[in-house]
């Protein structure tokens, strides 16, 4: 189904694909005037790094700075750059709801509203950040809009490039963790012969499988650790400090000898947080992860203390293992305090996810690192700050709009289930299904794994909006859509 329906669109409006790309190019354009600048954040320095050493692993996954490295061998402009991240997303976009439309006929409003999911703020802000972000996006919603081409219309040729998909994912960002088993689960009950299933099932665990012991072995070469990810091990030690710096201090002796150093130091450190009327760890966010004088980073400046000489890279990674393995203590040891003091704080973000990084352009400075300026060939450091940060606002509010879709999605699916019945076979029931089952993996998965931020609930966003528009159509209309 085409976006718009050509018999009844004037003569000058036939082309309505070509009239949507002028005015999503405009509408960059626009953007772009009045953010001539990429933003950075903290993680941007670490995939230029990667991309300008040309590194096989690094702190992230590899895949974006693979990317910078890619575009730099045509251009080192950051305006290049940013319009890959947005074209990308877009045609992401495009793809889906081109997807949605054919499962589905809705009425022209509800169209409307669907295809103005391309012009959605937060999709500019994210494409202009020099970050994995977008690419991960646009790769998270072509992976859902497979799985729409797999259960709805099925062409043996998808399952070879959703194995592609897949393994793209990966190399972006381990928050497709899950997307795998999902997908195995949709190929099992597809259209699809065994021997394709088989093929493409064994295609998928083997490009993954290829890449975790890739990645397990360079760990192995540079750092000489069994690791697959450094910075999972950062992760869970600062997920199980904000839970306990809510307990009282224990002497560790029963500890494992190797960590009883660390968690001195934790002890020291926290005893200084209690003499504060305001404590930078009183919200679940960065601090522990990346704060210089919590106290990971100071661990990790003691024991390498007297080298000056070794790649910082290797430093922070050879910690992995050491921060994992004080995490997992500490979570064994108090279950019920982690989920208290961390998995109900974070369950609450959730529904409204903070803007981090979102809300401010470039963290608020007018300047970018010395690594930057190089990668970017800029003439300076300085960059050019608006006067006004026009995103404040937009970018502030989307937190609560995202807990609207969210309302909206589960009002929208239980006014379907309340008319329709909760088992059915019809393309509306098909779709639900699928993204109440992602909703409920993405949701344990964003919860546990790590403090919960708006750019992390971006892909979610895009399918339960899209999902809900579709659904409440429906419950408009009294119509279940037979497939």
């Amino acid at each position: 189904m085409a976006l718009i329906d050509n018999h009844k669109t004037p003569a000058y409006l036939r082309q309505p694909q070509i009239w949507l790309g002028i005015a999503l190019l405009l509408s960059f354009l626009l953007f772009k005037r009045l953010y001539t600048a990429a933003s950075f954040i903290p993680d941007s320095y670490s995939y230029i790094a990667a991309a300008y050493h040309n590194m096989k692993i690094n702190i992230w996954p590899i895949g974006y700075s693979k990317v910078l490295r890619f575009v730099s061998v045509f251009t080192h402009s950051q305006l290049v750059l940013v319009w890959v991240q947005y074209l990308s997303l877009q045609l992401a976009l495009f793809y889906l709801i081109n997807r949605i439309l054919k499962i589905s006929v809705v009425n022209r409003y509800t169209k409307f509203l669907i295809i103005a999911a391309m012009f959605n703020p937060i999709v500019f802000y994210i494409s202009n950040m020099i970050t994995s972000d977008a690419f991960f996006i646009a790769l998270s919603i072509v992976w859902f809009a497979q799985l729409l081409d797999i259960i709805f219309f099925f062409k043996t040729r998808t399952l070879w490039t959703h194995v592609l998909v897949l393994a793209l994912v990966f190399t972006f960002r381990y928050n497709g963790f899950f997307y795998p088993i999902i997908s195995i689960g949709i190929i099992l009950f597809s259209a699809a012969s065994r021997k394709a299933k088989l093929a493409t099932i064994c295609g998928i665990l083997f490009a993954i499988g290829a890449f975790i012991i890739n990645t397990t072995d360079q760990y192995k070469e540079k750092t000489n650790t069994e690791q697959f990810s450094a910075f999972g091990g950062w992760q869970l030690a600062a997920n199980s400090l904000y839970m306990y710096s809510h307990l009282p201090q224990e002497s560790g002796k029963d500890m494992p000898a190797n960590l009883q150093v660390l968690h001195t130091m934790v002890n020291k450190h926290l005893d200084s947080l209690n003499r504060l009327h305001s404590r930078p760890d009183s919200l679940l966010g960065i601090y522990y992860l990346w704060d210089e004088k919590a106290p990971l980073k100071s661990y990790l400046r003691t024991v390498w203390q007297k080298d000056t000489t070794t790649d910082y890279f290797i430093k922070y990674a050879s910690m992995g293992n050491v921060f994992r393995r004080y995490g997992q203590y500490l979570i064994s040891h108090h279950p019920l305090e982690y989920f208290r003091y961390f998995i109900v704080p974070n369950f609450k973000a959730f529904y409204v996810p903070p803007p981090e990084f979102l809300s401010t352009f470039n963290m608020g400075s007018d300047k970018v690192d010395t690594l930057a300026q190089v990668w970017f060939d800029l003439n300076s450091k300085q960059v050019q700050f608006p006067k006004v940060d026009y995103g404040m606002l937009p970018i502030k509010l989307m937190p609560i709009a995202f807990a609207l879709v969210n309302c909206f999605y589960l009002a929208s699916c239980l006014g379907f289930f309340y008319l329709f019945g909760l088992f059915g076979w019809t393309n509306l029931h098909k779709l639900i299904y699928l993204t109440l089952l992602i909703a409920g993996i993405n949701m344990v998965f964003s919860i546990t794994a790590s403090p919960i931020v708006l750019r992390y609930q971006i892909f979610p966003l895009f399918v339960f909006s899209l999902t809900a528009f579709v659904v409440f159509d429906k419950v408009l209309s009294n119509s279940p859509d037979n497939g």
